[in-house]
């Protein structure tokens, strides 16, 4: 399959919500800017995912890596402290 999976806590800073158009049909992106350490960076995620979180809270994500296509992405939320 050429998945790895981990469990990751971090920080939600920021969600986006992306839609657009394309080729006459919508297209969405779902994202989530993650603090972890002092490092920041975007993640993909579900809709259901976005919904589910706040920014400036702590979470812990499951995450994967997807070695064919060599990306990352958050798969699922383990505890939900809202």
């Amino acid at each position: 399959m050429g998945r790895i999976k981990n469990t990751t806590r971090m920080m939600v800073v920021k969600k986006i919500n992306d839609t657009w158009v394309k080729d006459g049909k919508t297209e969405k992106s779902c994202k989530l800017i993650i603090l972890q350490d002092d490092t920041t960076d975007t993640f993909s995620c579900s809709e259901d995912i976005l919904a589910q979180v706040e920014e400036y809270k702590e979470y812990d994500f499951i995450t994967t890596y997807n070695k064919e296509y060599k990306s990352f992405r958050i798969a699922g939320l383990l505890v939900n402290n809202k």
